[in-house]
């Protein structure tokens, strides 16, 4: 009795964990503020198709940013544009973890972010962080509508 019982429970666990995942990236689209007194920092992201998602970045109202979710394969990609770095280059980096909040892409390669996490803490709140060579910065960002 006791397999059965814990049979259903790890189907059921891998049901809900299923379910959430199928929530990415869709847990991205949207309008999402930082609101800090000294840097004031906008992320608003759309979906193009259920392969591509478009975002831009914001800072102080100047967009800094192009960034975009994009599925190769089997795999996810956070790809980041920044005018005037990386020789105007985008910047891949992989998606190397994921749960049903939290979301890590990793590109070993680059110089400043070599990682960076999307953590979101509910439907409204999400910190991202970024990584590299012991360094980190987190941004605080809330959803708007």
């Amino acid at each position: 009795m006791k397999k059965i019982s814990y049979l259903i429970i790890c189907f059921l666990l891998l049901n809900a964990c299923n379910q959430n995942l199928g929530k990415f990236p869709e847990m991205f689209v949207g309008n999402w503020s930082m609101d800090n007194p000294e840097l004031k920092s906008y992320e608003v992201w759309t979906k193009v198709n259920d392969s591509l998602y478009s975002g831009k970045s914001f800072t102080m109202n100047i967009q800094k940013e192009e960034l975009s979710l994009m599925k190769n394969g089997n795999d996810w990609y956070y790809v980041v544009l920044i005018n005037g770095q990386n020789n105007d280059e985008p910047v891949p980096f992989k998606l190397i973890k994921q749960t049903s909040s939290k979301f890590i892409f990793e590109n070993k390669a680059h110089d400043f972010p070599q990682q960076i996490e999307y953590n979101f803490r509910s439907e409204k709140n999400l910190v991202v962080y970024l990584r590299a060579n012991g360094k980190q910065f987190e941004l605080y960002f809330d959803k708007q509508k």
